[in-house]
């Protein structure tokens, strides 16, 4: 028993080490424009705009700031990596009640979420990829009327990323730039760092 613990060890240190070169680590930071949060939040605020039954309450002057996330890639080979990213933002709007001003609505938005690529060029200065994720998404908003108690409310609930299409330049820094759909947003760039 020993004997075979000892040889399935020597046969995983020597695999290790063999592909060694291949296994990379890399840090990304970025930011995106128009996330699952911003484009779902979007569409609730104009349907409750909407279907106002007294016409007179609603949200205006929304501003968002970009989707910022954070990553972290491992590497099994030259073509498939594993990771893990976390995506922040913030929303503001106006609440108004028969076009004055009621009070302010701020939204903050967190997401953790496990993602793996695949690179479809992988040359030593450029790599062309797609990319997947799931994650968990946070939520916490608060509503502070003029003259009443602050209205909060929080949630989790699942959420996505799918990038048909990322470029990255650069060997062991340089930039990126993603086309997708999900919590880093239709279109995010950023910097990478390998080793």
């Amino acid at each position: 028993m020993v004997l075979i613990i000892s040889f399935i060890a020597i046969v995983s240190f020597t695999g290790l080490k063999a592909q060694g070169d291949e296994r990379k680590h890399e840090f990304s930071i970025g930011a995106g424009i128009f996330s699952t949060s911003n484009i779902v939040f979007a569409i609730g605020d104009a349907i409750v705009n909407g279907i106002n039954i007294t016409g007179d309450a609603k949200f205006e002057e929304h501003t968002a700031s970009p989707v910022y996330h954070l990553g972290y890639k491992y590497y099994l080979s030259r073509k498939i990596g594993l990771g893990a990213t976390l995506t922040a933002g913030t929303e503001k709007a106006k609440g108004m009640i028969s076009n004055q001003y009621d009070g302010e609505l701020k939204r903050f938005y967190s997401n953790i979420a496990i993602e793996s690529s695949f690179n479809y060029v992988n040359t030593e200065y450029v790599k062309v990829y797609a990319l997947a994720g799931v994650g968990l998404l946070y939520l916490q908003q608060a509503y502070t009327p003029q003259n009443e108690k602050k209205k909060e409310q929080s949630l989790c609930t699942a959420d996505f990323q799918i990038t048909p299409i990322g470029v990255k330049v650069g060997k062991t820094a340089g930039c990126y730039l993603e086309a997708g759909f999900g919590y880093k947003g239709i279109v995010s760039c950023g910097v990478f760092y390998r080793f």
